[in-house]
């Protein structure tokens, strides 16, 4: 019963706060790959930008190493791309066939992209990273 009351303070004290309020979540689409799956994606929107986070783990029955990376879209209103960012997860997959660990990917886009945005996709594209518009 403490515990439980604890979590409700808390969540309560987090809920009200200036920082959970400014927050506005946007639409987002993922894209699984063929040898990863990505899990819990969030986009939200803030003051300082627009900020993409999730998990990334390897499908079942695919071991080995894993030959792919993240494309984080900006998209605007007509569906048009804004920005790509390469995102890159935290850590590595497991090669091992039995594991399910998953590592965490984030991604953020400036201000002055973020005012035109509207939603976001988030696909897994095979092979090694490669430079994209936004970085060359």
């Amino acid at each position: 019963m403490k515990q439980e009351l604890a979590l409700l303070v808390l969540a309560t004290f987090v809920g009200f706060s200036p920082a959970a309020q400014a927050r506005t979540p946007l639409p987002v689409v993922t894209v699984d790959g063929s040898d990863i799956e990505l899990r819990g994606v969030s986009v939200a929107r803030d003051d300082r930008g627009v900020y993409a986070a999730g998990w990334v783990r390897r499908r079942v029955g695919n071991y080995g190493s894993v030959n792919a990376h993240l494309h984080v879209d900006a998209l605007g209103a007509d569906g048009q791309t804004l920005q790509t960012i390469e995102a890159r997860w935290i850590g590595t997959l497991p090669t091992s066939i039995r594991s399910r660990h998953a590592s965490i990917f984030r991604a953020r886009f400036e201000p002055a992209i973020s005012a035109s945005l509207v939603s976001v996709r988030v696909s897994a594209e095979p092979g090694p990273r490669h430079p994209v518009e936004s970085e060359r």
